[in-house]
């Protein structure tokens, strides 16, 4: 993943041809697998593919977007419905996001520093510490800063996010981990770049076609807040209002969003197998606002809780059936203002 060059969860379809993803407003991001997912992005809608970090899942759609890459020990891509093991929401598939674990007796660590251009600044690292022969320490972070790629400055980057883990085995057979994390985001967002308009004819005989496409002109890095764009954006009526677009200002487009987790996993080793306990408790809170070629701007204000208590035993037998069984409590609330106008649809955008 670090030589693929990706910076977050948006990025990991640089990995798999079967995983599509494209961010949409703010940190809304849509995951498709085998083109299966879920069309919408709303932050009150439940996804089609079922994220889960460290064990646990992730209930609202955005969740993705404040996953920093990094002292992670592998992330895995289940494709195909997953019900069975993992339940509702995974119609599409699983990606399950696995950080490095506390070590025992050994005390080591990383630091990884990298410069690019459009002015990028990462540095990430970690190090694990073993307090005694049966507790061990990971701490790991990652900073990130980067200019936008289109010239408004929009698809820009600039997060941080820490991890603290405690391993605690008392016995061979008892395990206790605990583990905390939090990310923050706070840059301009992703924005869409007008490449064009269709037309929106009168009905006149011999006028143009409702299907015509008229290119921008404008080149592909130039950003929704660009004079060009504007210039192109307030030439074009829009509905309800049958008005002209209002042009879109750099301070319309921002992102300031964190995300805070605590989880529990405690492991019992038995003769027939393995009893696993994971309680978790997640939130994030939202403030952003995003706009497109099509529509004003959108102002979100949201606030998620969740949590969730899961209970499994795996068997592990000598003969040739083993099984899993096990039940989850997961409780969500959510707290959100939205404000959106919705537009015909009579622009072109390449995320």
């Amino acid at each position: 993943m670090t030589q693929a060059g990706m910076e977050s969860a948006q990025d990991l379809a640089l990995l798999s041809p079967a995983l599509g993803i494209s961010a949409g407003g703010g940190p809304l991001t849509s995951f498709f697998v085998r083109g299966v997912g879920a069309l919408t992005v709303n932050p009150l809608t439940d996804s089609a593919i079922a994220q889960n970090f460290d064990g646990v899942y992730l209930g609202r759609s955005s969740g993705a977007a404040g996953q920093g890459l990094y002292d992670l020990e592998r992330v895995e891509l289940l494709k195909g419905p997953q019900g069975t093991l993992y339940g509702r929401n995974a119609t599409g598939g699983v990606v399950n996001y696995i950080p490095v674990k506390p070590i025992l007796g050994e005390n080591s660590g990383y630091l990884q520093a990298e410069i690019g251009d459009y002015s990028k600044i990462g540095l990430q690292g970690a190090a694990n510490i073993a307090v005694s022969d049966t507790v061990a320490i990971r701490v790991s972070g990652n900073k990130l800063e980067r200019d936008g790629y289109s010239d408004d400055e929009t698809n820009d980057q600039d997060a941080y996010s820490l991890r603290g883990q405690l391993l605690f085995e008392p016995t061979d057979k008892l395990s206790i981990r605990l583990s905390a994390d939090y990310s923050k985001i706070d840059s301009v967002g992703p924005g869409g770049d007008l490449i064009g308009t269709y037309a929106n004819p009168t009905g006149a005989p011999g006028g143009p076609a409702i299907t015509d496409f008229m290119p921008s002109g404008l080149s592909k890095n130039t950003g929704p807040t660009d004079q060009g764009a504007n210039a192109i954006r307030t030439g074009v009526l829009h509905t309800p209002s049958f008005a002209f677009f209002q042009p879109i200002q750099q301070d319309d487009l921002y992102q300031d969003i964190s995300w805070t987790g605590f989880m529990a996993e405690v492991n019992y080793q038995t003769d027939l197998g393995t009893l696993t306990f994971i309680p978790a408790y997640r939130e994030s809170e939202q403030d952003y606002q995003f706009a497109g070629p099509g529509f004003a701007p959108a102002k979100t204000l949201e606030d998620n809780e969740q949590t969730s208590f899961e209970l499994r035993f795996a068997t592990d037998l000598d003969g040739p059936v083993n099984g899993i069984v096990g039940c989850v409590l997961f409780r969500g609330r959510n707290q959100h203002q939205h404000r959106f106008f919705t537009e015909l649809c009579v622009t072109s955008a390449e995320l």
